[in-house]
């Protein structure tokens, strides 16, 4: 063989040889971390955390310094359980990092309410409490939730009249805090005439004349029902005959009889107990009763007091 065909030869080979080999490439350096290196948890939290790695992907592993602050399971999901700090750390092969947690109480604040049972014209206070101590402001709305046409009460103070009846809620908020109250608030005079209407329904039903209201016997309900918080009998607080306050009140002689309730929250509760009582319904369906009187009190505690009196 020539000199010049073997040189060829060997430049040809060399080529294909070059032409063959594979381009350098530079892989990435490894690294792991948290998508942050400090964390504030609430306590009951439940967060999955977020890393970022580069290199190629292995198995990772997980564990706190203090599994009472905050623990964490081998898919890297943490559940905080109280107020404190701990470190998490992760490992990936050779790699680690770690995340800072801070594990705080939530944000929380409640309303506070003396009763949760008002009538019409009453003043309601309440009070809203930062359970964390942190003393944010706050502002507080007040709808009348059974009648939005109604506009909302003026606030004083953390305190406001309610002037129509039904079930109302209260809401206070303080940065991402929030939360409500309700309470209802009753017509007692309007619950004076559904009072009679119930009454006089089970008086028809037994054959007996409906019963009409007599102002003097208005007078001796009233008199009676303010007296019961006092003392709920039929003696009065100062220890005279429950007969003396028709006297005081200018009742017409006759038969007097009165029925007395505490506690029912509506005419027709204070109506089936007063009939599931042998006494209390021998007088609401007595036939010489033609006359009545109905009292509702409503005292600081939201107990509401019932009187009906009787006549012939």
């Amino acid at each position: 063989m020539k000199k010049t065909t073997l040189l060829c030869l060997i430049l040809i080979v060399l080529m294909l040889v070059s032409g063959c080999s594979r381009p350098h490439v530079d892989l990435p350096t490894p690294s792991l971390s948290f998508a942050d290196s400090e964390m504030v948890f609430n306590v009951g939290d439940v967060i999955l955390l977020a890393l970022t790695k580069d290199g190629p992907l292995r198995e990772l592993s997980f564990e706190s310094s203090d599994d009472s602050v905050v623990s964490v399971t081998s898919d890297g999901v943490a559940t905080a359980h109280s107020v404190g700090a701990a470190v998490i750390t992760t490992h990936m092969g050779a790699l680690s990092a770690t995340l800072n947690v801070i594990v705080v109480m939530p944000r929380a604040i409640k309303i506070e309410l003396t009763r949760n049972i008002f009538s019409i014209g009453d003043t309601v206070d309440f009070n809203v409490v930062d359970n964390y101590g942190t003393g944010e402001p706050y502002t507080v709305s007040v709808k009348l939730d059974s009648n939005p046409d109604i506009d909302a009460p003026d606030i004083v103070d953390n305190s406001f009249v309610v002037h129509a009846a039904g079930l109302y809620t209260i809401t206070a908020v303080s940065g991402d805090a929030k939360t409500s109250v309700q309470f209802i608030v009753f017509d007692l005079e309007l619950f004076v005439y559904e009072t009679l209407d119930l009454a006089n329904i089970e008086r028809e039903k037994a054959g007996r004349v409906p019963l009409v209201f007599d102002d003097a016997l208005i007078n001796a309900a009233t008199i009676r029902v303010m007296e019961l918080p006092e003392s709920f009998s039929h003696t009065r607080p100062n220890g005279a005959h429950f007969s003396t306050a028709f006297m005081e009140a200018d009742v017409a002689a006759g038969d007097w009889a009165e029925n007395l309730a505490m506690g029912q929250r509506t005419p027709e509760e204070v109506v089936k107990m007063w009939m599931e009582s042998d006494s209390h319904r021998a007088a609401l369906l007595d036939p010489d009763y033609k006359y009545t009187g109905i009292g509702i009190f409503m005292a600081d505690d939201g107990r509401t007091y019932w009187a009906q009196t009787f006549s012939s």
